[in-house]
Formats: structure tokens, C-alpha cells, sequence
């Protein structure tokens, strides 16, 4: 698994932003090949969409599909977040 953790602001691809909530690692068997492998889901939350608006909703996604957010994306957003504190 990637550097990911619980609390990370992350993009998808599905729009917008999200955060992680819980990640699951668990062995699983693969019906194609019948070999256990190892697998993990991270479970995410969106906050708001591409345009600014909160967007509440959630999804699970493999970790090969979540990519963190660079140091501005970061920073704009917690900019984001202090002059929006109704949401």
C-alpha cells in the first residue's frame, strides 16, 4: 500500500475533493488465478466538487486510483476550508 492514511486529503477519479475515512487490508482468494492475494480499500468522503460546492457523498476506491494532494492543492484548501466554515 501507498503512504496513504486516515485523515488525508486525496482526488480520485471521481471529481472533487475527499477525504479518507478507513482503510481496510485484508487477504482475499482470486477467483482467476485461485492464489490468495493481498488487498486493500480505502473508504473516502467528498467534501466539496471541482466547482467550490459542498458535495457529500462517499465511495471505496483501490489505492491504485488515489492520488494525494500536492502542497498548494493542500494549502487551497485549507484556505478553503477556514473562509468557509459553514460548510
Amino acid at each position: 500500500m501507498t503512504d496513504l492514511k486516515i485523515g488525508d486529503w486525496v482526488r480520485t477519479i471521481k471529481a472533487g475533493l475527499w477525504q479518507i475515512y478507513r482503510i481496510d487490508e485484508f487477504n482475499c482468494i482470486n477467483p482467476m488465478t485461485e492464489k490468495v492475494e493481498d488487498k486493500t480499500l480505502v473508504f473516502i468522503k467528498r467534501f466539496i466538487n471541482d466547482s467550490g460546492k459542498r458535495s457529500f457523498t462517499q465511495d471505496v476506491y483501490s489505492p491504485e486510483v488515489i492520488f494525494q494532494l500536492s502542497s498548494e492543492e493542500l494549502n487551497e484548501l485549507e484556505e478553503f476550508i477556514s473562509e468557509h466554515q459553514d460548510i
